[in-house]
């Protein structure tokens, strides 16, 4: 992607106040925009490849949970399930959250499709940006789930550690 330039061309100097103004939204409103595409474009693909992990994270705990599963007293096979239970919750919670927003965008752009031809195009743009700010907002979100949601499988994951420290020491 090129990085667009926010300077004004020495052909187009504005003369008065009001040009220099609108000269100066145009170019605010084109920053701005760049920004949306750029935050929501790495948001998407962060998310994508965090839920890779963490898929791969939790499959790891239930196999060690498998294989050391005898040697856990009953307090620590409660507190690993409840708290693997919370971060999974967590989990479900954002993807379902995630689910709402994007049929939400979809519903935005099939409204669009039923417009007069002449507002086609701008609305389009409209659609786009409310859909990368609604991801934007998302972010927010995602990011205090995602912490909450490792540091929980990670507490869960110790109490499995225990057990599994007491098959090596036999």
């Amino acid at each position: 992607m090129q990085t667009p330039t926010f300077t004004f061309k020495a052909s187009y100097a504005p003369k008065d106040q009001a040009e220099r103004e609108k000269a100066y939204q145009a170019e605010l409103t084109k920053r701005i925009d760049f920004y949306i595409k750029l935050v929501s474009g790495h948001y998407e693909k962060a998310a994508a490849y965090t839920n890779i992990v963490i898929g791969a994270g939790y499959a790891a705990a239930f196999a060690i949970w498998g294989f050391v599963k005898q040697e856990l007293t009953q307090t620590e096979s409660i507190a690993a399930a409840t708290l693997l239970l919370l971060s999974l919750l967590l989990f479900i919670i954002n993807e379902v959250v995630n689910m709402i927003s994007n049929a939400r965008s979809m519903q935005r752009f099939s409204n669009v499709i039923n417009l007069d031809p002449s507002q086609f195009d701008a609305e389009v743009i409209n659609v786009t940006r409310q859909n990368q700010l609604e991801q934007i907002r998302l972010k927010r979100f995602w990011q205090l789930q995602l912490v909450a949601t490792i540091l929980l499988a990670v507490a869960s994951v110790s109490f499995l550690l225990r057990g599994f420290a007491r098959i090596l020491i036999k």
